[in-house]
């Protein structure tokens, strides 16, 4: 993401931290309407960083097989004990069981060769 995005997406955010939540959503609807590559970038960036300042996670999944999202995401929600935000699914055949969720600042890896690993770790056969 370029510097520009990054530094118009903060002056965005900023509006949201003084409680012009309805200037902004008014703006961004805007933006999505025009259809703009390079606003869109920034809808993007800003919609993340209002999910980071809430708490939430958000983040791509990348799965052994197709699992219900809904289902998927209240288990890690659970897991993780924080509001998550599942961007994209991926089916990824180098996977056996299981997946991982992969965010900005994180990766929570519940796959099999990670359970695994655990275990070998720990001593146990």
């Amino acid at each position: 993401m370029n510097k520009e995005i990054i530094i118009l997406g903060e002056l965005l955010i900023n509006l949201t931290k003084e409680k012009k939540v309805g200037m902004l959503n008014l703006l961004l609807n805007k933006i999505k309407e025009e259809k703009i590559n390079i606003l869109e970038e920034l809808i993007d960036y800003i919609e993340d960083r209002i999910k980071e300042i809430k708490g939430i996670k958000t983040g791509k999944v990348y799965l052994a097989f197709d699992y219900d999202l809904e289902i998927l995401k209240q288990l890690l929600e659970k897991r993780l004990n924080s509001k998550i935000d599942i961007k994209e699914k991926i089916i990824d055949d180098k996977l056996i069981l299981g997946g991982i969720f992969i965010g900005k600042d994180f990766i929570f890896d519940f796959s099999l060769k990670k359970f695994i690993s655990k275990i070998k770790i720990n001593g146990r056969p």
